[in-house]
């Protein structure tokens, strides 16, 4: 399920993440980590224990989980004044999008060797035709 993100937020390509081991979060994010296939980037940080107690849907159990937790938190904190989680609600925006962005390049990763592999097999095809004829 695809959520909208807030109206008229931008996202600054060159906000800097933490690194993970010399990686930076958004290039593993972007990239995948060395070594490894697009689908092995994600990686659950918000345990289910963590999602049951926060009582989060099931459609927005995902690898950005954790960041709805802390921004949940936050405006429970700061009830009276709930603007005052725009770093949470960032965060949590820039993070779907991300995931949005990691899933829309498996898709097309998945549908080009779709293609490359019916062209292969529709050569061979041709070329078994045209040898025993």
């Amino acid at each position: 399920m695809m959520r909208s993100l807030s109206s008229g937020l931008v996202f600054n390509v060159c906000r800097s993440v933490p690194a993970r081991n010399g990686i930076s979060l958004k290039r593993m994010l972007l990239f995948g980590q060395p070594g490894a296939g697009l689908k092995s980037v994600g990686v659950m940080i918000a345990t289910q224990q963590q999602m049951n107690d926060a009582q989060l849907p099931l459609e927005q159990r995902d690898y950005c989980a954790h960041y709805l937790i802390k921004l949940m938190k936050c405006k429970r904190d700061k009830f009276p004044n709930i603007f005052g989680c725009k770093h949470e609600r960032h965060d949590w925006d820039y993070c779907e999008h991300l995931d949005y962005v990691m899933r829309m390049k498996e898709f097309e990763r998945e549908r080009r060797l779709l293609a490359r592999k019916k062209r292969i097999e529709q050569k061979e095809r041709a070329a078994a035709a045209a040898s025993s004829s």
